[in-house]
């Protein structure tokens, strides 16, 4: 059974045997009707116990399959961006947004692409294109939006507007608790940082300034 082979390798992948977690992951996939599905979801189980290089190897295998859809696509566009590999990531990115050009998650990573390549405006009207939508199956990738939209307005010398679209983010992110305006300052300045914002002492700490006031 395929779903099971897939479990199994899973399992071997949190305990850390990973030669036992490949073997289950590529009997699964020769024996899967729709190896594209199988693929993915073996990178995708690859990706959750921080196995990037074996992750990257199974989602360039399923996007080689015919079938595969533009959500394999975008999280093997992640992966490029993981290692750096930013043009590789582009060139995934476009061909999900080519399968699915209302792909939120592949417009998300298409913009911050955007922005890691200093095309702010464009990365900022890409990200805004989705954030309206109000389908369930996307909050999440929603809320990981308005936190690009805000690191991208941060890059653009716009502190105001950036620290309005974290709190968005923030907001959707905590909305069954009341942070306080400490722990709000350090979700934001982790944020920022890890999203890759570049600013001066300066402006950080007239951000974080804001945020806690």
């Amino acid at each position: 059974n395929v779903g099971v082979l897939l479990d199994l390798g899973r399992a071997h992948g949190v305990c850390q045997d990973y030669a036992a977690a490949e073997r289950c992951f590529d009997r699964a996939a020769r024996l899967a009707p729709r190896r594209a599905e199988a693929m993915a979801m073996a990178g995708v189980h690859c990706r959750d116990f921080m196995r990037y290089e074996m992750a990257r190897h199974y989602f360039e295998l399923a996007t080689k399959e015919p079938g595969a859809s533009a959500d394999t696509f975008v999280k093997l566009a992640e992966l490029y961006e993981r290692f750096r590999l930013l043009e590789e990531a582009g060139e995934a990115v476009d061909h999900a947004l080519r399968l699915d050009g209302k792909c939120a998650l592949a417009l998300l990573v298409r913009a911050r692409l955007d922005r890691l390549t200093g095309k702010l405006e464009p990365a900022e009207k890409m990200v805004r294109s989705f954030l309206t939508d109000t389908d369930p199956n996307t909050w999440s990738t929603r809320i990981r939006g308005w936190y690009e939209l805000g690191v991208n307005l941060d890059r653009q010398g716009r502190y105001d507007e950036a620290r309005a679209a974290a709190e968005r983010s923030f907001s959707r992110s905590w909305r069954k608790s009341t942070p306080s305006a400490a722990r709000r300052a350090a979700w934001w300045r982790s944020a920022a940082w890890r999203a890759g914002s570049v600013c001066c002492p300066d402006s950080a700490a007239r951000r974080t300034r804001s945020v806690m006031a």
